[in-house]
């Protein structure tokens, strides 16, 4: 609230799981029996680094009045429906 009006945004973002060196690491400790914290499995689908690198970069082109003070979860169906869009545009030189 304290940034409305000066053209700077400020939002929250839940990203998806991502498959990442980091989570290989989780797999792997979770498979020895170490305390990963609940099972890989039961966390949902994961996706790839190309794909949440597009829900940031479809974020940058959101104007501050659409970003500001909202809260972007990527398990939001429409919130992945408007980045897959994204990503479709950009790839036939959109945007």
């Amino acid at each position: 609230t304290e940034l409305q009006g000066t053209g700077v945004a400020s939002c929250l973002v839940y990203p998806g799981i991502t498959e990442t060196p980091g989570l290989e690491s989780f797999r792997a400790a979770f498979a020895q029996g170490g305390s990963a914290g609940g099972s890989p499995a039961g966390y949902g689908r994961v996706e790839s680094p190309e794909t949440m690198a597009s829900l940031f970069a479809w974020l940058c082109c959101l104007s501050p009045a659409e970003a500001n003070g909202y809260v972007f979860a990527w398990g939001d169906e429409s919130l992945r429906r408007a980045v897959h869009e994204f990503e479709q545009s950009v790839g036939s030189g959109g945007r």
